[in-house]
């Protein structure tokens, strides 16, 4: 199974990543050719139980990304907030494990290092590929990070 890992340091609250990254409309805004839905209330990603699919397509012809939200911590202080996932689909499998943790920057200004450690494994590649797998995942979940995460690549989107 490949393995990556993305740290970002963003600059907004704990509170508000969060928020943002684990909404399912952002993701379906800035996800080319997807749609992800969740069973927890308000489309949140972020509900231990939650049964979440992102189902990619053109026309008619495309595949579900069958997820569940095993566990989900936000304790009071300091301490990181955790959310896992868990891809039981049939084309990618795998688990996400992110946690953000509240950074104070010079000036009282609030940030928030994000880690997103993920295993992925897509059906029909081979181990050996595991390697371009990871790189490919890498900088396309990077980059879909931060357009989630970020206010204006998602205008029109209800808070």
């Amino acid at each position: 199974m490949a393995e990556l890992v993305i740290t970002l340091r963003l600059p907004l609250d704990r509170a508000e990543v969060w928020r943002r990254l684990w909404s399912a409309p952002r993701h379906t805004a800035v996800i080319p050719l997807t749609v992800v839905t969740s069973s927890a209330r308000r489309g949140r990603l972020d509900v231990a139980g939650a049964r979440v699919r992102a189902r990619t397509a053109v026309g008619p012809w495309g595949f579900d990304d069958d997820m569940e939200t095993v566990a989900v911590s936000t304790p009071e202080g300091d301490g990181p907030w955790r959310c896992r996932i868990v891809k039981r689909g049939k084309v990618v499998r795998g688990a996400i494990d992110a946690t953000a943790r509240a950074l104070e920057l010079p000036g009282g200004r609030a940030a928030t290092e994000l880690r997103w450690r993920q295993r992925i494994s897509v059906a029909g590649l081979p181990r050996a590929l595991d390697p371009v797998t990871a790189a490919v995942a890498w900088v396309a979940y990077r980059a879909t990070i931060r357009r989630i995460v970020d206010a204006q690549a998602v205008r029109g989107l209800r808070r």
